[in-house]
Formats: C-alpha cells, structure tokens, sequence
C-alpha cells in the first residue's frame, strides 16, 4: 500500500507533465440496479447513484448514493435499510493514449439501522478506452471506518454514443461482493 501511495504522490506533484487523455470523460451521472452479497446476510437489493464532474482537465470531484433493502438470514426478523454515501475528490493523468491513471480520496458515511459512522477511503487505479464504444477499468480501494477493507473494483461501460452508455462495477472484498449497473449519462 506505501507504494500506492508514493504513486500517487508523485502523480500530485506533476500534474502538467502528462494530459489528461481526452477520450475518458469524467462528467456524469449514473444511476443502477444495486446487488449486494455482504457475509453473514442474505444478498440485498437496491439503488446506486453515482456521479462525477471535471473541474480541470487532470481534477474532479465525484459522489455517490447507495440505498440497500438488508434481510436477515434464517431469523424471523424485520430487514432494515442501509444508507451509504461519499464524496471526493480525484486526480487523472494519462499514463499512454487511451489510459488514465486515477487516485482518489473521499469522506465515507454509512448509515445501517440504527448504526452510522464516518469513515474514508483512498483509491489508484486505471481506466482504459479499449474501443471507441468500450471502456474498463481496475482499482485498489481502501476504506476505513471503525475497521478497514480493501476492495478489488473492476468497472466498464459501453457506450451507445457520446452522451449514453450502460456501466457495471464489481467491488470485490473479503467482507461481500457489490455489483452495480446501469445506465450513464455522460456530458
């Protein structure tokens, strides 16, 4: 993790050395069918929103909304609702043509029954455009809240055209699986 984290710094440090590249667009919204496999729960359903805005060619900030329906396994007790939000800022730097390297640092809130904490998280990764209607990307996430997880994402988007695509995420972790898809609206 230090070495991430030498990365990124480093990344910071030369933010005019290398532009962004100019076919992964960092202004949108999405909104997904949610699908959550948490240990020691049943799977839950709900809603994703996420979103994120250019504020320079190399810096944005990005958000998130998740709503999750839990159900408690083999008890004859009521589900409860659980919140998730955050809201960070990235930084992207083209590391070839059709590759940006992506850090990002975010204030974490999550909202469980009766149970709420802050937390944060910190992020590396790649997004790559592999075809002009096709992009992916791979990621470390750490978060931490009372304990922390570090996360594997995989994401990708097909793109329909220059403002409409349908993207998927898998977070990957030793505490459950999340999957996310949807339709994006890039602008």
């Amino acid at each position: 993790m230090k070495k991430f984290a030498w990365i990124l710094a480093a990344a910071f440090a030369a933010p005019g050395l290398v532009l962004a590249n100019d076919e992964l667009n960092y202004n949108y919204v999405e909104l997904g069918y949610l699908r959550a496999d948490p240990d020691h729960l049943d799977s839950e359903d709900g809603v994703g929103l996420r979103g994120s805005f250019a504020i320079s060619p190399n810096v944005h900030v990005f958000g998130g909304y998740d709503w999750d329906a839990i159900r408690r396994p083999h008890a004859n007790l009521s589900g409860f609702d659980a919140d998730a939000y955050r809201l960070g800022l990235g930084y992207n730097t083209g590391i070839s043509d059709k590759v940006d390297f992506v850090g990002r640092v975010a204030w974490e809130r999550i909202d469980i029954g009766s149970f709420d904490d802050d937390g944060y998280s910190a992020e590396v990764g790649i997004r790559a455009a592999l075809a002009p209607s096709f992009e992916a990307g791979a990621a470390l996430r750490h978060v931490d809240f009372d304990g922390s997880t570090t996360s594997l994402v995989l994401n990708g988007q097909y793109k329909f055209n220059s403002n409409w695509g349908i993207s998927a995420e898998a977070d990957i972790n030793k505490d459950g699986n999340s999957f996310l898809v949807g339709p994006r609206l890039s602008f």
